[in-house]
């Protein structure tokens, strides 16, 4: 297992507080996709360009309609080619997600976490580990699984609620802030 360097190599193990153990199911994959895709849609990030981009094309149609021009062409296509990008980044990026976990997480892999006082060790199919919670800048639960981000990091690591108690949730929340 792989410690970062967050914690010193020479650190005494610290005591677990809570352990978790998850046995992928068959269809994983595509639950684990489903929920990205939910989370990525649920979020700020994506809904605030597109409401600034309404607001800005519906402005400018109605301009357009004040001064008696006409509003066609590509201008009438902007949106729906928007809309179509948008909506094609979300599915690729789920895809990749589902591929991914079809070849690294399958039905029978075993994800284990265990967390103590200050260090939250994952291990899954993909990869191990060992992380101290003041590395992680936010916590989401959604669609049965946990979203964390690391701070200063675009990516957020994906692993199933089932690992967490409810306690061991609360005791995660508290430490991730």
């Amino acid at each position: 297992m792989r410690v970062t360097d967050s914690q010193p190599r020479s650190a005494p193990a610290e005591k677990p507080l809570f352990t978790g153990r998850f046995v992928v199911p068959q269809g994983y994959p595509r639950a684990a996709s489903r929920a990205f895709t939910q989370f990525q849609f649920s979020r700020p990030a994506v809904w605030i360009p597109l409401a600034v981009f309404v607001v800005v094309f519906g402005l400018a149609a109605w301009d357009a309609a004040a001064r008696g021009t006409s509003f066609g062409g590509f201008t009438i296509l902007l949106p729906i080619l928007v809309a179509a990008f948008l909506a094609f980044n979300m599915i690729s990026r789920s895809r990749a997600l589902e591929r991914q976990l079809t070849t690294n997480a399958r039905p029978g892999s075993i994800y284990e976490v265990t967390l103590t006082e200050s260090i939250i060790t994952t291990r899954t199919p993909m990869a191990s580990s060992s992380v101290r919670y003041d590395y992680y800048e936010r916590l989401n639960v959604q669609g049965g699984f946990l979203f964390l981000k690391l701070r200063g990091a675009r990516v957020r690591s994906i692993v199933p609620r089932g690992l967490y108690s409810d306690e061991a949730l609360d005791f995660l929340r508290s430490r991730i802030r």
